[in-house]
């Protein structure tokens, strides 16, 4: 990481793109493949096996329909991963 992303990271706790495990319907597209929602890109998937990927996601975008390729991608939450509430 960059100094000024890793000073931001510490003092302000602000940190915008997260990992979250996704499941995957329809063909798993290879990675670096973007990830879009309404068009936008909010971030890409890192890897994957069946209908399971690893995806980096923009923190807010990881709650709605997601598509990437002729993919319908769904964030998993899991219960132990805690997203702070920026103010």
């Amino acid at each position: 990481m960059g100094q000024e992303l890793t000073a931001r990271t510490k003092y302000r706790g602000l940190i915008k793109r997260r990992l979250f495990p996704v499941r995957v319907e329809g063909p798993l597209p290879p990675s670096g493949t973007p990830i879009q929602r309404d068009g936008k890109e909010v971030g890409e998937i890192r890897s994957g096996a069946g209908d399971r990927a690893l995806a980096m996601l923009v923190i807010e975008a990881a709650d709605g329909p997601l598509v990437a390729k002729d993919a319908q991608i769904l964030a998993e939450r899991p219960a132990w991963m805690k997203i702070p509430q920026n103010s």
